[in-house]
């Protein structure tokens, strides 16, 4: 486990993506305002905590995490979400809350072990929760949270 919480970072080192071993990430709070690719090379990630940063974007090789399983993310400034973010096989929590999301890939429901997914809808359109709802499918989410989604559009 690494923890860098409350340092006040910018910017992370691309020398990040050497710790091949690492399987928890802890970067709460910082002033992160973009992610190395690197992080990318981080395949024994399980879990990774990026809550209360100042992130617009998350790289694309975000999809190569293929062991993550809890990815926090609320609390920073993304618009969207790569779609490589779909390629995350093992992911069961997804927290997205407090984010000006405008719009979610396409082929979330990609992510078939998806058991938890916290997000606001209030910023999406019709047509992407249209599309949202459609996606989310094929997830293990409970039905439970898939009616609370529904409800919301």
């Amino acid at each position: 486990m690494l923890d860098l919480s409350s340092n006040q970072l910018n910017k992370l080192p691309n020398e990040l993506g050497n710790l091949s071993k690492l399987k928890s990430l802890e970067l709460p709070p910082n002033k992160l305002e973009q992610l190395p690719e690197s992080l990318g090379n981080l395949k024994s990630l399980q879990s990774l905590n990026i809550e209360t940063n100042q992130l617009k974007k998350l790289p694309e090789s975000i999809g190569k995490l293929s062991n993550l399983k809890n990815f926090q993310l609320w609390q920073n400034k993304l618009e969207g979400l790569p779609e490589s973010i779909s390629e995350l096989k093992n992911l069961q929590s997804l927290d997205l809350v407090d984010n000006p999301i405008k719009s979610l890939p396409d082929n979330l429901g990609k992510l078939e072990n998806l058991r938890r997914f916290n997000f606001e809808t209030k910023l999406l359109d019709k047509l992407q929760m249209a599309k949202l709802k459609d996606s989310l499918k094929g997830t293990m989410l409970p039905q439970r949270q898939l009616r609370g989604i529904l409800k919301s559009f």
